[in-house]
């Protein structure tokens, strides 16, 4: 089941969970792919160890640019299947353009991960 999950889907989190070093390997010793996070700040030691690739936004940034951004990289990654990980920082935005976001994305709270 790992391996079909490595090769079909493709993980991306919007924000990081307060303990999120913790939270990162607790993803990898699933052996689950090293996720893209998007989040206002990189996180150097887990960048240098390999748990996630990290692009810098902010919260406050607009709708269209956020939302435009996620749907070229679920494009880029069209032949897997795209899970959108969402923190509550993020939770009004994924409200306000939830139906954008799922025809791209299975949508859901990193909590719930």
């Amino acid at each position: 089941m790992y391996q079909t999950e490595r090769f079909y889907f493709e993980y991306i989190m919007l924000g990081l969970p307060k303990k999120h070093f913790s939270y990162l390997i607790r993803f990898k010793l699933k052996k689950k792919p090293t996720p893209t996070v998007y989040t206002s700040k990189s996180h150097f030691v887990s960048k240098f160890l390999g748990l996630a690739r990290f692009c810098c936004i902010t919260s406050e940034c607009p709708d269209g640019v956020l939302t435009e951004t996620l749907k070229r990289h679920a494009l880029a990654f069209e032949a897997k299947k795209c899970v959108l990980l969402y923190t509550g920082q993020f939770e009004k935005f994924i409200g306000r353009n939830r139906d954008v976001l799922e025809n791209f994305y299975l949508i859901k709270k990193a909590e719930d991960n």
